[in-house]
């Protein structure tokens, strides 16, 4: 297999796997605005501190995997041309699971937090953010060219 097809091939994973774990971040909302639509929810309340202690947690988690994104993006890029390109590539696209993972949390909190609350605010605006930083961690051809020591104006494509 060639350089470029291995590229390209990354650069599909990458993708599915950015697409699916996005579009599970808005299937929770969706399940919150049918659970409470249906009106299945009993009445459960919560305690008063619980919510903002949830809504903290959220928003740290999708600070957390952003800056483990960059972090080990960033250690990836000094690593090119000493390493295999395959395995920065490989490396890269588990830290970019692990980050996605980690922003999706709010949307999964934002489910809790509604349910809890009855409120339907909680799951739109938790699953808004989780969507939001998952684009910030959407794979790029670019930087897939730049793990292959390639600088970052070439093209992956043959010319």
């Amino acid at each position: 297999m060639d350089r470029n097809t291995s590229l390209d091939r990354d650069f599909v994973v990458s993708l599915a796997i950015a697409v699916a774990m996005s579009g599970v971040m808005v299937l929770y909302p969706t399940v919150a605005w049918l659970i409470l639509e249906s009106g299945s929810v009993p009445g459960m309340g919560a305690p008063a501190m619980l919510l903002p202690v949830l809504a903290a947690v959220g928003l740290l988690s999708v600070v957390a995997g952003l800056v483990l994104f960059r972090t080990e993006r960033g250690r990836l890029r000094e690593a090119a041309g000493r390493e295999n390109p395959a395995v920065l590539r490989a490396r890269l696209l588990k830290a970019r699971i692990m980050a996605m993972v980690l922003v999706e949390v709010p949307a999964i909190l934002g489910l809790v937090l509604t349910l809890l609350s009855e409120d339907l605010s909680w799951s739109l605006a938790a699953g808004g953010l989780a969507l939001a930083a998952s684009f910030l961690l959407w794979p790029s051809r670019k930087q897939l060219g730049e793990l292959s020591g390639r600088s970052a104006g070439d093209p992956i494509e043959p010319a």
